[in-house]
């Protein structure tokens, strides 16, 4: 008989069943599964090379490279298999579990390859007395079960993540210790989840997670494979499995290559980080003719902060390049330009952008004439970048910058409060140029929905804006009467 949650422990304890023998039998089953996750996880590589082995012993080195060639069969470039090619994490376990031939076409030898079998399911069928139990149930549950695309719908960071096939709707407790630590609610996973034993696990994962921005496109696609076959389950997910594959590496280009908003400093100009570098003959003279490009600080000022040796020749002195005003910020009294740099016999200076890099060489060359060679001007790495540099006319330091005007800070977020009040009414592309009230009268239009409400909040947590606020999403949520 099932004891209640709040009957007494039959223990004898007088406690209630749920606050006691309760927890010691759920610390034994997660104990459990974390060993059976060991398990599987340790024999998993060691598996997977043996099946590699009984692949090439049979059939040669040149099935794996036609398997890649299938793998990548919508690509216009096929790019050389090695250790360092991105789709491994995927393309090993589809190679073993799913890959058969095509035959006529295929170059092997068809007499020598098992009809309709993977290189898992052939080592099965023929080497079953040399396979554990378990590497036994492990191959079936694998190739049992497609690749698909999944919804992260809860985490517990490092143990188990909740998942919800975007294109089946079957769900999964899967425990996964890796990609658990970064994955985040909303996340789409491309994936090959199995069960073994009652625990689930991914066969096969892509390195990252997708964004939640993309399982529209994923809803769009869903209906096309409906519109197909009516209904979706594994088998269709297996026949479907070379053009999911597409669709995937479809989304990861369009994820990594997702252009980032150009940025600009105040004078409209492009931001670029960019060193401009000379030789100069004599530091001491360089100082002196160059001081004054600095508004922020005076001559005196910049040469007691600089370093001397015991002959008063300079070794190191760093000021700014600045200027009265700024273009865009009326309120602030000076403009940063650049940071100079003067350290021995070189010269350098940091700009943030094309157009400043090639005024400061032109005033270097006519102050300092013939005692500045110049030498170069490269792009200045990206982690040298200081953080507060990034929109560029700045301090070294947050704390050097100036307070914005209050009223500028009210007026921005008056606007974004008035975007979001008025975007439940505002025709979308991605709703298929409907309104969030019009697309929420459906189920797809729902989920669409959900994913933009939950990447909008990532973005506002990440990047804040003056009126907005994860509160702003919740209250559009009641409004469209959806719920997370």
């Amino acid at each position: 008989m099932k004891i209640g949650m709040n009957s007494t422990c039959p223990c004898g304890s007088g406690k209630k069943y749920k606050k006691c023998c309760l927890i010691s039998e759920q610390i034994v089953i997660s104990g459990s599964e974390d060993r059976l996750w060991q398990q599987q996880y340790t024999m998993q590589d060691e598996l997977t090379s043996r099946i590699l082995d009984h692949a090439r012993s049979k059939y040669g080195d040149m099935a794996v490279f036609e398997a890649w060639e299938d793998f990548n069969c919508f690509d216009d470039e096929l790019e050389p298999l090695n250790s360092e090619s991105h789709d491994l994490s995927i393309f090993i376990p589809w190679f073993v579990y799913d890959w058969i031939p095509c035959f006529p076409e295929s170059s092997l030898i068809e007499s020598d390859w098992t009809k309709n079998l993977s290189p898992a399911n052939s080592m099965l069928k023929k080497r079953d007395k040399h396979l554990s139990e378990l590497e036994s149930d492990y191959i079936r549950a694998c190739i049992s079960s497609p690749f698909t695309f999944t919804e992260v719908v809860a985490c517990d960071q490092g143990n188990h993540f909740y998942l919800k096939d975007i294109l089946t709707g079957k769900e999964w407790k899967a425990t996964e210790k890796n990609l658990s630590h970064v994955a985040q609610k909303g996340d789409v996973i491309f994936c090959r989840p199995i069960t073994v034993r009652n625990l689930t696990t991914l066969a096969g994962c892509a390195p990252f997670p997708i964004p939640p921005i993309y399982k529209s496109q994923l809803i769009d696609i869903r209906n096309e494979i409906k519109k197909k076959f009516k209904k979706i389950d594994n088998e269709v997910l297996f026949e479907c499995s070379l053009e999911l594959l597409e669709i995937f590496r479809s989304l990861y280009k369009d994820f990594i290559n997702a252009e980032t908003p150009d940025r600009y400093n105040s004078d409209e100009e492009k931001f670029s980080p960019q060193t401009v570098t000379f030789k100069i003959a004599k530091p001491n003279a360089a100082l002196e003719a160059l001081a004054s490009l600095d508004v922020t600080m005076s001559k005196e000022e910049i040469l007691n902060d600089a370093e001397f040796d015991k002959s008063d020749n300079l070794e190191l002195a760093e000021f700014a390049w600045s200027k009265k005003g700024n273009n865009k910020n009326k309120s602030w009294d000076n403009t940063i330009l650049g940071h100079l740099t003067i350290e021995n016999n070189t010269l350098e200076a940091y700009v943030n952008s094309t157009e400043r890099a090639k005024l400061f060489r032109s005033i270097v060359e006519k102050r300092l004439a013939e005692n500045a060679l110049y030498v170069d001007t490269s792009p200045t790495p990206a982690d040298l970048v200081p953080e507060e540099e990034v929109y560029g006319d700045t301090e070294l330091f947050q704390d050097d910058l100036p307070e914005i005007d209050p009223k500028l800070l009210e007026e921005a977020k008056s606007a974004r409060e008035e975007y979001w009040a008025n975007w439940i009414n505002e025709k979308s592309p991605i709703l298929k140029n409907k309104t969030p009230k019009q697309a929420a009268k459906n189920q797809d239009g729902r989920e669409k929905l959900e994913a933009m409400l939950t990447q909008f909040e990532r973005d506002t947590t990440e990047y804040p804006q003056p009126g907005e606020s994860t509160e702003i999403f919740q209250d559009i949520r009641k409004q469209l009467g959806i719920g997370k």
